[in-house]
């Protein structure tokens, strides 16, 4: 397992350990994703493998991540298509927007306003009429039409209809919903499992979601009980037994049991992955074990090899995200 770090202002790639494998020689990279890591040179995207060889050159102006073994790009003509594994244009760039494929489909755009799922043929299944919309997730996708949500199936039957304000994925086997002003959550036939109680609500994760009571983050389990009460600005979901949590406007992580195992020090902390947590303060970026110790020294990012973000560029979360228009 590797990870993108900084060295030198550039990045590079580590090891668990926080050995070195891929030497600094990026201008940006994501972490790998169906064996290929999205990195950037001269502000270009492109693909290598886990030797560091390129797999599909520099050539994009932006990028997403494999899945289902296609991955959506955008060329210098400002549309997205799909390209395989070599690098070969399979489906034609003539989308807006396009997100990676999830149950084997993916949400695209044809002109930036109204949002549909095209198959990994690149067959428009579900057409675009929705304003907003998820990628699939236990079957089902949220969708928003004229200012409602609910959710759809892969055939586009509604057995969750438009009927909430607010509408996110489904996540072992819950998603968060909001009616009038209140989030709950509901299971996957549409009842309400959580009736709608708080200010705000994320998405499960490990068991746990973070829901906001009096303006203070906490967390509930599925049968509605306060396993952490209320107490921080914000919260990231549990991953591998750690959530992050803010306190004066810095991060840092939580047990289970709502323990402070790291202290709030950092600017960004992201969630736990293969035993690693990714932290910032500032432009400075490293990696620390699951008791705090770095692993990767903070390193700072030279400012000119930085590149405009997407929303997902670091994790590619199935949020439901109101996509730039």
């Amino acid at each position: 397992m590797l990870f993108p770090a900084v060295k030198e202002g550039k990045y590079c790639f580590i090891n668990q350990e926080g050995d070195l494998i891929i030497p600094p020689r990026f201008g940006w990279a994501s972490y790998f994703n169906e064996d290929l890591a999205r990195v950037t040179q001269d502000r270009l995207f492109g693909y290598i493998n886990a030797s560091g060889q390129f797999v599909v050159a520099p050539r994009f102006e932006r990028a997403r991540d494999f899945s289902d073994g296609l991955a959506p790009v955008m060329g210098p003509q400002q549309v997205w298509g799909y390209i395989n594994r070599q690098g070969d244009m399979v489906i034609r760039g003539s989308y807006i927007f396009a997100d990676v494929f999830s149950e084997g489909l993916a949400c695209v755009s044809p002109f930036g306003k109204e949002y549909g799922f095209i198959n990994t043929a690149g067959e428009m299944v579900i057409h675009p009429i929705f304003d907003v919309a998820t990628r699939f997730s236990m079957g089902l996708a949220a969708v928003e039409h004229k200012g409602k949500c609910g959710y759809i199936t892969p055939t586009m039957e509604f057995p969750i209809k438009l009927w909430f304000e607010d509408a996110k994925p489904f996540s072992e086997g819950l998603a968060a919903v909001k009616m009038e002003g209140k989030w709950g959550f509901i299971d996957t036939a549409g009842e309400m499992a959580i009736e709608p109680e708080f200010t705000f609500a994320k998405s499960f994760c490990g068991g746990y979601a973070g829901v906001v009571i009096d303006g203070k983050w906490g967390f509930t389990d599925r049968y509605s009980n306060i396993l952490i009460e209320p107490q921080f600005e914000n919260v990231d979901g549990f991953s591998e037994g750690l959530a992050g949590f803010e306190e004066n406007r810095k991060w840092g992580y939580i047990s289970k049991s709502g323990n402070t195992v790291i202290e709030p020090i950092y600017t960004a902390a992201l969630p736990f992955y293969g035993g690693v947590g990714r932290v910032s303060k500032d432009n400075r970026h490293g990696y620390i074990d699951n008791k705090g110790w770095y692993i990767w020294e903070l390193s700072e990012v030279n400012v000119e090899h930085r590149i405009p973000t997407d929303w997902e560029i670091v994790y590619g979360h199935n949020w439901l995200w109101k996509y730039d228009k």
